[in-house]
């Protein structure tokens, strides 16, 4: 919990580098919380990683069984993907929630 108001705090503050690295060890924790996946793609956006964010968005909406809005940042994610490596991002989160919906069974 420390290291998740400590991210919020760096970040609210202006210092957005600071917050993504404290959030994404969060996430490691717990990579499936849709309220870290919230704020590391809101420090995402706010400091220009765009494409990272809609994945990241994507993701948050996901588990919060929000998939109009998933799939709204997945197309987002998709018309940024210049590259192989995003692409596989991209292929990676969509076999995640996949794998979320089929255990929600929708």
């Amino acid at each position: 919990y420390a290291l998740f108001f400590y991210a919020r705090a760096v970040a609210e503050q202006g210092n957005y580098a600071a917050g993504i690295s404290a959030m994404e060890r969060v996430n490691k924790a717990v990579p499936r919380d849709s309220e870290v996946l919230e704020f590391l793609a809101r420090y995402q956006a706010a400091a220009g990683q765009v494409f990272t964010a809609h994945l990241n968005y994507a993701k948050s909406f996901a588990y919060k069984r929000k998939f109009s809005k998933y799939d709204f940042h997945m197309q987002r994610a998709e018309a940024l993907a210049r590259s192989d490596a995003e692409q596989d991002r991209l292929r990676g989160v969509r076999e995640e929630i996949a794998e979320f919906r089929e255990i929600l069974g929708i």
